[in-house]
């Protein structure tokens, strides 16, 4: 049994539940996967901070922007075991 029919598309992808992007974002670090799962998280809005190895994503639009505040954003981060 070979993978799944179209399985490499992005818009394969965004029918998968954001954990499910989560986690092969995480779980399948360098394959073409890994790549398309964070396509379908940034057209869900999601934003991955190089800094911090975090996806971010605005939970509503900020009341007040300026260069050292933002409102806290909702956030996914990845816990090692």
């Amino acid at each position: 049994m070979g993978p799944l029919h179209h399985s490499d598309t992005v818009e394969f992808f965004q029918r998968l539940s954001t954990e499910t992007l989560f986690f092969v974002f995480y779980y399948m670090e360098g394959t073409k996967a890994q790549y398309l799962a964070a396509k379908a998280l940034k057209k869900q809005s999601w934003r991955f901070h190089t800094k911090y190895m975090m996806w971010f994503q605005r939970h509503e639009e900020p009341k007040l922007i300026n260069e050292e505040y933002e409102q806290v954003p909702v956030y996914f981060k990845y816990i090692f075991t």
